[in-house]
C-alpha cells in the first residue's frame, strides 16, 4: 500500500510538472492586422476570385497597413488583372481599420475621409488636392484655391487630424507574452497543496 501510494504521488507529481510546463510554454499572441482583416472578409459575399486577390492583398501589407508599391506595379508583378486588383484593394479599404491597402498616408487618409464622411466634398477636396500644402498649414493658399475660407480649411484640418495616417499600426510591435500561473495546485498524501509563484507577483 505504501509503495502504491508513493507510485501515485510521483505520478501526480510527473503530471504536474508536465501541465506547467504546458502552461508556461502557451504563448499568447494579439491578433495580428491580417488575420483582423480575414475574419471580416469571410463575412463578405464575394466571389472566390475577388476573396483570392483580397487575402493576397493583405498578406502583403506592411506595419503599416500599406501596400508595398502602387496598384499598377504590384498588378504587373502578381499578374493580376488591374481592375480586379484595383476592385479588390477598395474592398480591403473599406474593412476595420479603414484605410488598409493603400500606398501613402494621403491615400489612407482619403480613403478614411470618404467611408466616414463621405458628403464632405472640401474634406474630400483638400486631402486630394491639397494635402502638400496643409501638411505646411498653408491654409490662405488653400482657401483661395477652394474658393472658402481659411476658418473652413482649419476646420477640415482638425478632423484629417483625428484620423489615422497608418491604419495598421495598432496592430504591430505586440510583443509575445508568456502565460505563467500565478499558483500550482499539488495532491500530496490526499492533501491539496498551493505553491505561489512569487517571483512573478508584482
Amino acid at each position: 500500500e505504501e509503495r502504491r501510494l508513493r507510485d501515485e504521488f510521483y505520478a501526480d507529481d510527473e503530471s504536474s510538472d508536465r501541465n506547467r510546463q504546458a502552461v508556461e510554454s502557451t504563448l499568447s499572441r494579439p491578433e495580428s492586422l491580417a488575420d483582423s482583416l480575414i475574419s471580416q472578409l469571410v463575412m463578405l459575399s464575394l466571389c472566390a476570385e475577388e476573396e483570392t486577390v483580397c487575402r493576397k492583398i493583405i498578406t502583403s501589407l506592411d506595419s503599416r497597413g500599406y501596400l508595398p508599391y502602387p496598384l499598377a506595379e504590384y498588378a504587373a508583378e502578381s499578374g493580376i488583372d488591374h481592375d480586379l486588383l484595383v476592385r479588390c484593394a477598395e474592398i480591403v479599404r473599406s474593412l476595420d481599420p479603414i484605410g488598409c491597402a493603400s500606398v501613402s498616408a494621403q491615400d489612407s487618409l482619403l480613403a478614411q475621409a470618404k467611408a466616414l464622411y463621405p458628403g464632405d466634398t472640401l474634406l474630400h477636396a483638400v486631402i486630394s488636392e491639397h494635402f502638400e500644402a496643409l501638411s505646411s498649414l498653408f491654409y490662405d493658399r488653400i482657401a483661395k484655391a477652394l474658393g472658402v475660407s481659411s476658418e473652413d480649411v482649419i476646420a477640415k484640418g482638425r478632423i484629417i487630424q483625428g484620423l489615422d495616417p497608418y491604419p495598421g499600426r495598432q496592430f504591430a510591435g505586440g510583443e509575445v507574452r508568456y502565460i505563467i500561473p500565478d499558483a500550482e495546485v499539488f495532491l500530496v498524501d490526499g492533501e491539496i497543496m498551493v505553491s505561489l509563484n512569487d517571483e512573478w507577483i508584482p
